[in-house]
Formats: C-alpha cells, sequence, structure tokens
C-alpha cells in the first residue's frame, strides 16, 4: 500500500478533497497515521498550509 509507505517514512502527500458542497481543492500535508473505522479510511495529518492537524476520509478525498 503506497500510503501506508508515506506514512511510515513520514513524506508528504499531496491529494484532491471534496467539502461538503462537491467543491474539490488541493491538499498538502504530513501524513502522520493511516485509520481504518466503520468501513472507511481516514488519514489524520498535519496540513502544510494551516499548520494544524486535521483528519480526511477517503470518502471526501483521493487518498
Amino acid at each position: 500500500m503506497l500510503l501506508k509507505t508515506i506514512v511510515l517514512n513520514h513524506r508528504e502527500v499531496n491529494f484532491i478533497y471534496y467539502n461538503s458542497s462537491g467543491n474539490k481543492s488541493g491538499r498538502q500535508c504530513y501524513p502522520l497515521k493511516l485509520l481504518y473505522i466503520d468501513k472507511a479510511w481516514y488519514l489524520f495529518r498535519v496540513c502544510c498550509i494551516i499548520k494544524d492537524y486535521r483528519l480526511f476520509s477517503d470518502k471526501k478525498s483521493n487518498i
């Protein structure tokens, strides 16, 4: 799994995020942990733009 390797090696990742209105935007982050909860993948990460922790699901992004 590519994302697991990125998390383990502390590599920066870029992906597309879709908000609740369906608008998409680019995200740049450092993944900290990959989680599987209730049949969905989640990426816990530090956002490079706002310098804060965030949790994204695979249902709203192309992680």
